[in-house]
């Protein structure tokens, strides 16, 4: 991202590099590789990009490492909303939060809270507003700043885009 701000014009150039130097055998690198490009490219609005290096990361390296799992499924995710797939969307949360169960709570809170947003950018606002309180229930319960920050911040986008500018005010 700090690449973009400051007018790289292809910000993922180095990742390719290093992806195309990577021996094939290399799974679960380069399944990082292209989840990192893929998580820029969708951040970046590029859907079909991001979906094209979704497709390059060897199945095998789901059960490798718990982060791989969460990051393919958040990027999945973050690609169905882009595209306006609620069906994927929801499929890709659910799995999404699965991934994160293996990982841990803050990953699990950190689901709850960006997941609301697209709820919420779908009109689901109840949804959402689940997804706020399970992420928040989460952050009090291990004591997390970090996390409870995150979704009162992300809980006061998705009361505006819902039109409930008194809740969007408390959760500031």
């Amino acid at each position: 991202m700090t690449a973009y701000t400051i007018g790289l014009s292809d910000t993922s150039a180095p990742l390719e590099k290093m992806l195309a130097r990577l021996d094939a055998s290399e799974h679960l690198a380069r399944a990082r590789l292209h989840l990192g490009i893929a998580w820029i490219a969708v951040a970046l609005r590029f859907p079909s990009r991001a979906r094209a290096h979704l497709a390059e990361v060897d199945p095998r390296t789901s059960g490798a490492a718990t982060d791989v799992n969460v990051r393919y499924h958040n990027v999945a995710a973050c690609v169905a909303a882009a595209f306006a797939d609620v069906d994927s969307f929801r499929r890709e949360h659910a799995a999404w939060l699965e991934a994160a169960r293996a990982h841990g709570p803050g990953a699990v809170a950190g689901v709850h809270y960006n997941g609301a947003k697209f709820f919420a950018s779908f009109g689901l606002h109840e949804e959402a507003r689940e997804n706020i309180r399970q992420a928040l229930h989460i952050a009090r319960e291990t004591r997390s700043r970090h996390a409870e920050e995150c979704a009162h911040a992300t809980a006061a986008l998705c009361y505006v885009l819902s039109g409930d500018l008194s809740a969007a005010r408390t959760a500031v």
